[in-house]
């Protein structure tokens, strides 16, 4: 990640185009299936990002709110047609990608809109 001052317009550019607006795009084409059928799923991937900050990553935590109040607003646009968003939250991700010798494992917080 890059701090602000340091990120190019295109690093700018390129974070929000696959975190928020590729998420978008998606939805946008899936939600009239929904509406057909009547029913539907949509599950975002967030980040604890979406709901703490950390230095650094001003541009990371920023795409990750954004698809907080997204998928929260959109969740109460669609109720009434029976579809439904949930966001998945993952935390913290422990791999021995450093050298610590811990085992695999992956923290999930889950909120249902």
């Amino acid at each position: 990640m890059e701090i602000l001052e340091a990120a190019t317009a295109e690093q700018i550019r390129r974070q929000f185009e696959v975190n928020v607006f590729g998420l978008i795009n998606m939805t946008k084409a899936i939600v009239p299936h929904f509406r057909s059928n009547k029913e539907g799923l949509l599950i975002n991937i967030s980040s604890m990002g979406g709901k703490i900050t950390f230095p650094t990553m001003s541009l990371y935590h920023s795409t990750k709110f954004a698809v907080e109040g997204f998928s929260e607003a959109l969740s109460y646009e669609l109720a009434s047609q029976n579809i439904k968003v949930k966001l998945i939250e993952p935390g913290a991700i422990h791999t021995d990608f450093g050298g610590n010798g811990k085992r695999p494992s992956i923290c999930l917080v889950s909120s249902e809109r």
